[in-house]
């Protein structure tokens, strides 16, 4: 065993937390999947789901607010989404805010921001990709 490295189950072992994925719709036309904890290969049937789900009538905002950890099989659906929602004329765009500084680097290095916006708040990502009323 490498140091510093533990059995699985061992004291500390809830330091790891598996990924939870919920969607929300709080304006029509956009729907918020929101990621908490670790995504990986493991989460990626139930994130898929939901990515297809939110897209299919709606813009997609991933908020990576809670996320602690993803590896390339979450990049992999993101890109994945955001190119169904331009195909649909619909938008797509992620928050990671900059205290996850570790999937902010991982976003730089993979130069997601140069395929899809990344928002560093919510709140500035949700006025972003907020469907506009209609005039008359």
């Amino acid at each position: 065993m490498v140091p510093n490295q533990q059995e699985p189950g061992a004291a500390g072992d809830e330091l790891y937390e598996t990924g939870a994925v919920t969607v929300a719709h709080p304006a029509p036309g956009l729907a918020v999947v929101s990621l908490a904890g670790e995504h990986d290969l493991s989460t990626q049937p139930t994130l898929t789901k939901a990515l297809d789900a939110a897209g299919e009538h709606s813009s997609v905002l991933v908020d990576l607010s809670d996320c602690t950890f993803m590896d390339s099989t979450v990049i992999g659906s993101l890109l994945t989404t955001s190119r169904a929602a331009r195909a649909r004329d619909e938008l797509f765009g992620v928050v990671i805010p900059p205290e996850r500084a570790n999937l902010s680097r991982l976003a730089e290095m993979t130069r997601l921001q140069e395929v899809f916006p990344v928002y560093t708040t919510l709140a500035a990502a949700l006025v972003a990709l907020a469907p506009s009323e209609p005039t008359s």
